[in-house]
């Protein structure tokens, strides 16, 4: 099918209310303005928004003091653990210590060797 010069020239006119105009163009990029940021004004929110940030060097720096703290903190817990741990293998080697001090002093009871307050 083939159209005809009146046919095209009827579609052409059906079609110009949906075309856009220098008119329309102008209006629309004016509402455009009022609702979408320019690349100024992005580009200006994220330099605000990155003024909160620290730099690249100081949080590096403040990640590794926090890193060394917990790091500080687990040894110590370990440490603490172990102090725990080994309260308990003491008091075997201790008990054996105290009774052979009562055997070679001939100490029956404990209270005769205790302070008296």
């Amino acid at each position: 099918m083939t159209l005809t010069k009146s046919d095209r020239t009827k579609l052409i006119e059906e079609l110009k209310p949906l075309l856009l105009t220098k008119d329309n163009r102008e209006k629309l990029i004016e509402e455009m303005k009022e609702v979408f940021v320019t690349k100024e004004e992005l580009g200006q929110a994220l330099i605000d928004n990155n003024a909160y940030l620290p730099s690249k060097d100081d949080f590096t720096k403040q990640m590794s003091n926090l890193l060394k703290a917990v790091q500080d903190k687990n040894e110590e817990k370990d440490v603490h653990d172990l102090q725990h741990e080994n309260l308990g293998k003491d008091t075997t080697k201790l008990k054996q210590q105290v009774q052979h001090l009562f055997k070679t002093f001939e100490i029956k009871d404990p209270t005769e060797v205790a302070p008296a307050y």
